[in-house]
């Protein structure tokens, strides 16, 4: 009965055009709050070099993130969208032990990576952080495929129950451990403390997640080759496209560290929380707009997409720069207040970082069309010029200038991103699907072959 009003609501929100961006905000506030929160709380209870070893963690999160973005999930919300239940099903189910190789792969590295931060450092909190880190990566990272699924089926209802459960039991795990650290006469809280209460809760969210999508699962097709195949020809530009995302985004965390320290990696990440809630909700835009434009695309056509792209982007760039204008002017009020006084002295980071979120948000829209388009080589060159840029200029700025140099060498990267997307977008005039009906070709002839 309640499964069957379940899918009454959601085949009403399907209907709903206006109501699928209303869910799709309210999840991503979810989110942002959740993820403020917990770097707050990290930044306020902990000492610098403890809130920047956290800031490493969250990188070594993040970095999977993409990785797997780029062979499983990326790939998954363009030739996911077909619309028959069935096929979806033959499509997605042989991903399962792809995501399953990409999780365990990570871990084992995290485990190996804590016995020789271990050796090395004995007294360091380092190898407990990413001992704990191994954990918390399978259960976040798996939840997260699900997640995706949800998304890609449009299961907006279901998508956001599955954040709500992961963000709620993610803030009351926190909420006890900071209780029991204050009270229970144990050690200061730690950023172990924190990916602890994650691991939990991405585990809760995970059992929850395998069960909405049970129906989008068949077992008769999980060794199918074919759809792994499409994922890779496809995925493979997505996935050297991520890992020159994370090249200017999250090297230079570890340049950073290695060269100042993980207190100097707290100094750039505090400035960066005041304006984080922007990136979330950018990045959120970004993955609810993605399928939303694959099926445009599908139905309408290049130009039509690149229409409604475009419009949406700059009443995005337009929305984003109207509100951190203010957050920039106030940091001086904002950041000792919220973080401490420990990071007063980051406005002037804080102002770098602002416009890196202008460019984020110009970057992320005009940069869409190349995967909703099936182009994904004209994006991978635009974030390989932004590495190639980006990789010397994290060395060399921060070598020079610590903190500061980092924040301006993430700018030009971000900066540089826009401007490739732009240029390789206005000459994107037509699109080969040959390619891409051949594909589907295949998967249709190998169906009818089981």
């Amino acid at each position: 009965m309640r499964i069957a009003v379940a899918e009454r609501v959601e085949r009403a929100v399907r209907k709903s055009f206006p109501f699928r961006y209303v869910l799709v905000i309210a999840d991503q506030a979810i989110l942002s709050g959740t993820s403020f929160a917990t770097s707050v709380v990290v930044a306020r209870l902990c000492a610098p070099a403890q809130f920047g070893l956290y800031v490493l963690g969250v990188a070594v999160l993040l970095m999977l993130r993409e990785l797997q973005y780029g062979l499983v999930t990326g790939p998954m919300a363009v030739l996911g969208s077909m619309e028959d239940e069935g096929r979806f099903a033959r499509y997605v189910s042989p991903l399962i032990p792809l995501q399953l190789v990409v999780c365990m792969g990570a871990a084992a590295t995290a485990v190996g990576a804590s016995f020789v931060a271990k050796k090395m450092s004995p007294g360091s909190p380092l190898p407990s952080i990413l001992g704990v880190l191994a954990v918390t990566l399978v259960f976040v990272q798996t939840q997260e495929f699900c997640r995706r699924i949800l998304l890609v089926r449009f299961r907006l209802v279901r998508f956001l129950i599955n954040d709500g459960v992961f963000c709620a039991a993610q803030l009351m795990a926190l909420g006890f451990a900071v209780w029991l650290r204050g009270h229970g006469g144990h050690s200061k809280f730690s950023a172990s403390d924190v990916f602890l209460c994650q691991a939990g809760a991405g585990a809760m969210a995970m059992f929850v997640g395998v069960f909405q999508v049970r129906r989008c699962i068949t077992l008769r097709s999980l060794l199918r080759r074919e759809p792994l195949l499409m994922n890779w020809r496809f995925g493979r530009w997505n996935l050297l496209s991520s890992l020159c995302a994370l090249a200017y985004q999250q090297t230079v965390y570890f340049v950073l560290g290695a060269l100042a320290g993980p207190a100097a990696v707290a100094q750039l990440e505090a400035p960066r929380l005041i304006v984080a809630p922007f990136m979330v909700v950018i990045m959120g835009w970004s993955n609810i707009v993605g399928p939303f434009a694959a099926r445009r695309f599908t139905v309408e056509g290049l130009a039509a997409t690149q229409s409604y792209l475009n419009k949406i982007t700059r009443t995005l760039i337009l929305t984003v720069t109207l509100a951190i204008v203010p957050v920039a002017i106030f940091c001086g009020r904002i950041i000792p207040s919220l973080l401490g006084r420990a990071y007063a002295s980051g406005g002037a980071v804080l102002w770098v970082w602002s416009a890196t979120v202008v460019m984020m948000a110009a970057s992320s829209g005009y940069g869409a069309i190349f995967y909703a388009g099936r182009r994904p080589e004209q994006g991978t060159l635009s974030r390989v010029a932004a590495a190639s840029l980006g990789l010397p200029i994290i060395c060399l700025l921060t070598f020079l200038w610590k903190v500061e140099g980092a924040a301006l060498a993430r700018l030009a990267s971000e900066a540089t991103l826009c401007m490739t997307a732009v240029w390789f977008g206005r000459r994107l005039k037509t699109t080969n699907t040959s390619h891409w009906e051949a594909m589907d070709a295949e998967l249709e002839l190998a169906e009818r072959a089981v």
